[in-house]
């Protein structure tokens, strides 16, 4: 049992020694991957910007309404309240039409290569924390472009309201603006720098550790009785230059 805990700290020193050893390349891999992560993410990596707009769906009365999304008819006239309402309204301004006519508008301002797939995936409507109110973000890496699109997209949104609901409401929370105030919410040049720095510590670190582990070379006369099984019957001490002696085999 004690030539177990035995074996188990000298392994365990090894390991320790060995990281010790090789501490300047640890920490300059680490340097190495932190600056690549840090410069990938600064030229490589286009910033992108988000501008976002709030409101509360209320439905008022529902006697008897009906609306319809891409041509399918929908009795709404179940619904309990507002809160029930809102998932289906995100369906109605996601769906083509009501996103079609904003791809026209910004076709005609040169905006070409926007289309309705497109719009659906820098889009987001969603209700905030299953409430009443609704949340619409548009995320893109022309900042101009992200709040031109939320602006048509916000402003079409009573209109549909109203068709759907003629009773309900649409009340303004937070008016179109820029998430972050302007600044890029994406990519964190911070965060993808540690990552990277992170990564590189692990790697060199397992690296060392495992090359240790399989590095069989005898350093001392521990390891000739831990490797051969020979016991250690006497040491040659090593000559200096002056003629003295030091210790060494």
């Amino acid at each position: 049992m004690n030539e177990s805990v035995n074996e188990q700290e000298i392994d365990l020193k090894r390991l320790f020694n060995a990281l010790k050893h090789n501490w300047i390349l640890i920490v300059a891999i680490t340097l190495v991957l932190a600056i690549i992560g840090f410069l990938a993410t600064y030229f490589l990596i286009d910033p992108e910007y988000q501008a976002m707009a709030q409101a509360v769906v209320d439905v008022g009365s529902t006697a008897n309404p009906t609306l319809t999304i891409d041509g399918n008819y929908i009795d709404v006239s179940s619904i309990a309240d507002s809160k029930n309402f809102v998932p289906l309204f995100e369906l109605i301004l996601k769906s083509s039409s009501c996103l079609d006519p904003v791809v026209d508008e910004l076709k005609a301002e040169g905006y070409d290569d926007i289309t309705y797939k497109k719009l659906l995936e820098i889009v987001q409507i969603a209700s905030v924390n299953n409430t009443q109110v609704l949340s619409i973000t548009v995320t893109h890496t022309d900042k101009d472009l992200a709040l031109n699109i939320l602006n048509k997209i916000y402003s079409r949104a009573p209109q549909i309201l109203d068709k759907t609901l003629p009773n309900g409401s649409f009340v303004t929370i937070d008016n179109p603006r820029y998430v972050n105030e302007g600044e890029p919410v994406s990519p964190s040049i911070i965060k993808n720098t540690a990552i990277c720095a992170v990564i590189g510590f692990v790697l060199i670190v397992a690296v060392v550790i495992i090359r240790e582990i399989f590095n069989t070379t005898i350093k001392d006369e521990s390891d000739i009785e831990k490797y051969l099984g020979l016991p250690i019957i006497g040491k040659i001490p090593k000559m200096d230059t002056k003629g003295g002696f030091k210790n060494g085999h």
